[in-house]
């Protein structure tokens, strides 16, 4: 892993999988290890239509894809779960527009 960017020890250290992941490294542990050393998990959630990360979940099937953000976002709620975990909140934002509330 990368390390976060350098900050003033006040300020937040953001990890990023697109910046802080190294190119070549496993994805899954560079994620579980960077999300387990997290103590706000922020999820950029969309929720523009089916496109957006919302509807993709809400359109899964028993026999469906894996979805990561779905994937993600149970993992970091097992995490918080855990009481020797780093883990203390998790803040999602919702971004985008809702069509309407069947995600059509």
């Amino acid at each position: 892993l990368k390390q976060p960017r350098s900050c003033p020890e006040n300020q937040v250290k953001v990890f990023w999988d697109k910046e802080n992941l190294l190119d070549g490294q496993n994805w899954l542990e560079g994620f579980v290890l960077g999300l387990s050393h997290s103590m706000v998990v922020v999820p950029l959630l969309s929720t523009n239509g089916k496109k957006g990360s919302i509807g993709a979940m809400a359109s899964l099937k028993d026999q469906d894809r894996l979805d990561n953000v779905l994937l993600e976002l149970i993992l970091a709620l097992e995490l918080l779960n855990i009481e020797d975990t780093s883990i203390q909140a998790i803040l999602p934002v919702f971004v985008g527009e809702i069509l309407d509330d069947k995600f059509q």
